[in-house]
């Protein structure tokens, strides 16, 4: 199709397979599949705006896609990227979907915009995220990076994130919080994060760690570290930090970078 191909408000009652087309841009806003649609080799050189709020399917799977971005309205059921090149997916402003799933395939970036909302974003399997970015009053409730799965970068400005985990073998490049809140982080045994950085006005409640951490700088508020494992290989906390427990029984920090004035407590 040499332009725009438009499915806004049709209705499909059985299944949908698309396969092998290419088009400059698709639209599926208010577009119903009852039955759970199947996307193969599709190239989408301009961008794909999807509002799904009031389909019925359970999955809408992209295999071996190329696409230059996705905008997302309000998308109910999970979208599974498989061997896939996304350049990026922003959620639009209030936007909503319930989760993205990545394998053996690249997502540049995924941004979430004001008052938008993903529930989980999943990569494995060789699935890369390059970045994600919770931007100003943006909510992700998880994200996991599992079973050889990779995020590049995750970034929170002004946003809230429930729970980041590093699972069996899962990598993530480093962890950013400059304004807004991560509630928690897990890194779990064989998962790794290069580096974690909670500036002054972040926070973190909780850290739990039994892999491994490359560095780790804490000068915002953490209320809680806890090693059962693994190594940080950097630790740097800041002179005022706001780390109410230190737990260091399970594992071992190789350099501790210690300000002058800064002396734990009793309880740690």
């Amino acid at each position: 199709f040499n332009e725009t191909v438009n499915l806004d408000g049709a209705t499909f009652e059985q299944d949908f397979r698309l396969a092998d087309c290419s088009f400059e841009k698709l639209t599926t806003r208010g577009t119903i599949f009852r039955q759970d649609p199947q996307i193969s080799d599709p190239i989408i050189n301009e961008s794909w705006d999807i509002r799904l709020s009031g389909s019925s399917a359970e999955k809408l799977t992209i295999t071996r896609g190329i696409i230059g971005k996705i905008r997302i309205f309000d998308v109910s059921c999970p979208l599974s990227f498989d061997a896939c090149t996304v350049k990026s997916i922003d959620i639009q402003e209030q936007g909503t979907i319930n989760s993205i799933e990545v394998k053996r395939g690249t997502i540049g970036s995924i941004n979430v915009g004001r008052h938008g909302t993903i529930n989980l974003i999943n990569a494995k399997y060789h699935g890369t995220i390059n970045s994600i970015n919770a931007g100003r009053l943006g909510t992700i409730n998880s994200i996991n990076a599992e079973r050889l799965g990779t995020v590049g970068s995750i970034e929170v400005d002004s946003g809230f994130i429930e729970s980041i985990n590093a699972g069996r073998y899962g990598t993530i490049g480093s962890i950013g919080v400059r304004l807004g809140a991560i509630e928690s982080i897990d890194i779990q045994e064989l998962g790794a994060i290069d580096s974690i950085k909670i500036q002054e006005h972040g926070y973190v409640p909780l850290i739990e760690t039994c892999g491994g951490i490359g560095s780790l700088m804490i000068y915002g508020g953490v209320d809680e570290l806890e090693m059962t494992g693994g190594v940080i290989y950097a630790f740097y906390p800041s002179a005022n930090n706001g780390i109410k427990k230190l737990d260091l029984r399970g594992g071992r920090v190789a350099l501790l970078i210690k300000p002058q004035d800064f002396e734990p407590g009793v309880q740690n």
